[in-house]
C-alpha cells in the first residue's frame, strides 16, 4: 500500500488548485493552444510568489489610483497600431473579447491583459483622469498590478526607474559585453505563458530533443514567443546602445539530468538577447532551486569567466554581444531537478 501524503502544504496546494480550477468558467471557453492572460481567472499558482508578496505589501489603499492614459481596451479582433502591419506576430493569440493592451510609458511595450465579464464591466465605468475610488479594493489592486490603474505620477516614475536601470546595464554591458535584464515580461504574461507552454508540450507542439540536449523541448520562432522577443527590442537597443533588430527566438525547456554542453552561439547578428521561461509551479522545496548560464570570453591571453543565476518563475534576460566567435557559455543542468 502506498504510504499516506503527509505535507500539509503540499495538500492545501494542490486544494488550491482544483478550487481555482472549479472558478475558471470563462477560461474554459477559450482554446487552450492559443495565448491569453485572462485578469479575471489568473492561474495565481504560476505567478511568481515574490511579485504577489511585494505587491501586496507596496499596495496602498488610501493612494489615488487613475485609468492609466496609456492602457487601450480594444474589442475583439482588434490590434493597437505598432501591431496592424505584424499579424503574424498574434498568430498564436485568443483575439476574443476585450483585451487590455498596456503600454510601457518608456519602452512602448505592450503588455496584453484580457478581461472577463466582471472587469468588462468595472473598467466600463471608468473615466480618464477621475479618481477609481468607486472599485472594491481587491479589484483594485489586480488593476494596479496589471498597470490599468495607475498614479497620476506613474510615467514620471516610470521614467526615472528605468533611466536608472539603463544605466547600470549599459556600464556592465560595456565593460564585459554581457549584461542582465529582469521585469521585462509582466508576471501576469509570465503566468499565462507557463500555462500555455505546458498545454504545448502535453499535446506535443514543442518536441523533445535537439542537437545540443536530447533532454529539453525546444521550438524555434514559436509564434508566441516572438511576440515577446519583438517587445523587448526597444530595451536591449537602449542597453546595448545601438538599434537592434530581433532576429529569431528559440524556446527551451530543460528536463531533470539535461546537460547542455560548452559550445559557441551562431554570429547571427550584432547583438543578440536570450531568455528563459521556466513555466512550472513554484512548489514547495523548489523555491531555492536555481540554475545557472555560465559565459566564458576568451581573449588573446586570458579566459574570463562569471556566471548568471535564474530562479524559478524568474523573468529575466541575458543580452550577450556576438560580436567574437569567441563568445562561449557551458551551462551544466545535471544537478537540477523539476519536477
Amino acid at each position: 500500500m502506498a504510504a499516506p501524503v503527509k505535507d500539509t502544504a503540499w495538500l492545501e496546494w494542490i486544494a488550491g488548485l482544483m478550487g481555482a480550477a472549479s472558478r475558471q468558467r470563462h477560461t474554459a471557453t477559450m482554446l487552450p493552444h492559443q495565448f491569453h492572460c485572462l485578469l479575471d481567472e489568473l492561474p495565481l499558482h504560476l505567478v511568481p510568489q515574490h511579485f504577489l508578496n511585494r505587491q501586496s505589501c507596496r499596495h496602498d489603499p488610501a493612494q489615488e489610483l487613475f485609468l492609466n492614459p496609456e492602457c487601450s481596451f480594444l474589442p475583439a479582433g482588434a490590434v493597437p497600431d505598432e501591431l496592424q502591419a505584424h499579424p503574424d506576430l498574434l498568430e498564436g493569440f485568443n483575439l476574443q473579447g476585450i483585451v487590455a493592451w498596456v503600454r510601457d510609458p518608456v519602452l512602448a511595450m505592450l503588455h496584453p491583459f484580457w478581461l472577463g465579464p466582471r472587469l468588462e464591466e468595472t473598467v466600463s465605468r471608468l473615466r480618464t483622469g477621475e479618481p477609481a475610488s468607486s472599485v472594491p479594493d481587491e479589484v483594485r489592486l489586480l488593476l494596479a498590478q496589471a498597470g490599468i490603474l495607475t498614479p497620476a505620477d506613474h510615467s514620471e516614475c516610470r521614467f526615472a526607474e528605468w533611466s536608472e536601470i539603463a544605466r547600470v546595464r549599459a556600464q556592465a554591458f560595456r565593460e564585459r559585453n554581457s549584461a542582465p535584464l529582469s521585469n521585462l515580461i509582466h508576471p501576469f504574461n509570465l503566468a499565462a505563458l507557463r500555462r500555455y507552454y505546458r498545454y504545448a508540450v502535453r499535446r506535443g507542439a514543442i518536441r523533445l530533443g535537439d542537437e545540443q540536449s536530447a533532454r529539453r523541448y525546444v521550438a524555434h520562432n514559436e509564434c508566441v514567443a516572438r511576440y515577446f522577443h519583438h517587445q523587448i527590442a526597444n530595451a536591449v537597443s537602449a542597453i546595448v546602445g545601438e538599434p537592434v533588430k530581433p532576429s529569431y527566438v528559440y524556446l527551451a525547456s530543460y528536463l531533470s539530468g539535461a546537460e547542455l554542453k560548452k559550445h559557441t552561439d551562431r554570429q547571427h547578428a550584432n547583438s543578440v538577447s536570450r531568455y528563459a521561461w521556466i513555466f512550472l509551479p513554484n512548489r514547495r522545496g523548489q523555491l531555492r532551486g536555481r540554475f545557472a548560464l555560465i559565459l566564458l570570453k576568451v581573449p588573446s591571453r586570458f579566459t574570463r569567466r562569471w556566471a548568471m543565476a535564474w530562479f524559478i518563475g524568474e523573468r529575466r534576460f541575458h543580452i550577450t554581444g556576438m560580436r567574437s566567435a569567441k563568445d562561449i557559455h557551458p551551462r551544466p543542468f545535471s544537478s537540477i531537478t523539476f519536477r
